[in-house]
């Protein structure tokens, strides 16, 4: 379940700062490897290592895991080929089959504020509800955005 993202950081360049954070809502752990990310339109990016989601757990893909040059979010894998929007749709495929889709639209995760959603909704149907999501407010980055990547989200109001 995609559970928090920075499409635009506020204090480093956008391929310094992109985040998605995916949390396992499952009682068994959950290989990333080959799973497939895309967005509508020709971002896709298959992911190439062991990458462990534990059970009720978070793991942070980023476009740049080097914690000196992306803010000092802890990334578990970094992609390629693959960049968030202002506006955009994220889409997780294994083996050709959907497992999350999640379209975002305007200014959520903009700003230098993640997204995230309310952690009293960490599922697959509560995150397509946008009322379910908020800017992160209080908790701060290294480089001065905020968010929470792989750690519990804010309440929403």
């Amino acid at each position: 379940v995609i559970t928090e993202f920075l499409a635009a950081p506020g204090t480093i360049n956008d391929s310094d700062g992109e985040y998605l954070e995916l949390f396992n809502p499952t009682a068994f752990p959950v290989n990333l490897r080959d799973w497939v990310m895309r967005d509508d339109g020709g971002n896709l990016h298959t992911i190439a290592a062991d990458v462990i989601v534990p059970p009720q757990g978070f793991v942070v893909l980023a476009r740049n895991a080097n914690d000196s040059m992306n803010g000092g979010l802890g990334a578990d894998y970094q992609w390629s080929n693959f960049a968030l929007s202002s506006t955009d749709q994220i889409i997780f495929e294994a083996a050709g089959i959907l497992i999350e889709q999640f379209v975002y639209t305007g200014n959520m995760g903009s700003g230098g504020r993640s997204a995230n959603l309310d952690p009293d909704f960490l599922d697959a149907v509560a995150n397509d509800d946008p009322l379910r999501w908020c800017s992160t407010s209080t908790a701060q980055l290294a480089d001065g955005d905020f968010g929470t990547p792989g750690a519990p989200n804010e309440q929403c109001p």
